[in-house]
């Protein structure tokens, strides 16, 4: 049976491509398809959601919260082995703590990349990051996930090294994400019992 894996794409540096009238990268339209194309992947089928084509610093809250919608309604029509959302990598770890805060308990591994070079520039990290990710949700149990460069970061509390040029787990960033998580479970748990305290007393 074939692993079934939707990717959602958001534009970044990976689906950049030249403008010849206007001598810039443009990131206009996706080139993911192209990316998987030169993959040998008999045992994996891959949808697409062309969500936006964006530059990851010019993502706000209303393009992140896009992003977890796709998700939640992937989630609830599709049967699915994993999710996979290609972005620029910028804000990636903000769209990673989006998506950890919308689904803490995921059923399924949700998994972020992209790429530090565009697609069709020579030595793109490119092909690498997006068969490191299909690759990683055959073996990724739930979660949710930053996959580049052989490395797996797990979400809370991921950072891009802009040194290094790759993602980190920074532990105090992953303490205080699962703190506020944590908060957050024991006021909806107290507001639901109140709830429910409120409604036998009627």
């Amino acid at each position: 049976m074939k692993r079934k894996i939707l990717m959602i794409t958001c534009g970044g540096t990976i689906a950049k491509t030249y403008s010849e009238s206007e001598a810039v990268l443009e990131n206009v339209k996706p080139m993911v398809e192209k990316i998987v194309d030169q993959l040998r992947l008999p045992n994996v089928q891959v949808s697409y959601n062309h969500l936006m084509h964006k530059d990851s610093l010019d993502m706000d809250d209303k393009d992140r919260n896009a992003v977890v919608q796709c998700i939640k309604e992937a989630m609830r029509h599709s049967h699915l082995d994993g999710i996979i959302v290609i972005q620029g990598t910028d804000t990636l770890p903000n769209t990673g703590e989006a998506i950890y805060d919308a689904f803490p308990n995921a059923k399924l591994p949700i998994v972020l990349t992209g790429a530090m070079k565009p697609f069709v520039i020579q030595g793109s990290d490119a092909l690498q990051n997006i068969a490191e990710s299909i690759f990683s949700i055959h073996f990724l149990n739930s979660g949710t996930h930053v996959v580049m460069h052989g490395n797996i970061c797990h979400l809370p509390g991921v950072t891009k090294n802009r040194s290094t040029l790759t993602f980190e787990n920074s532990e105090e960033k992953r303490q205080k994400a699962e703190l506020k998580n944590g908060i957050h479970k024991k006021w909806l748990a107290g507001f639901n019992q109140y709830n429910k305290d409120k409604s036998l007393s009627c």
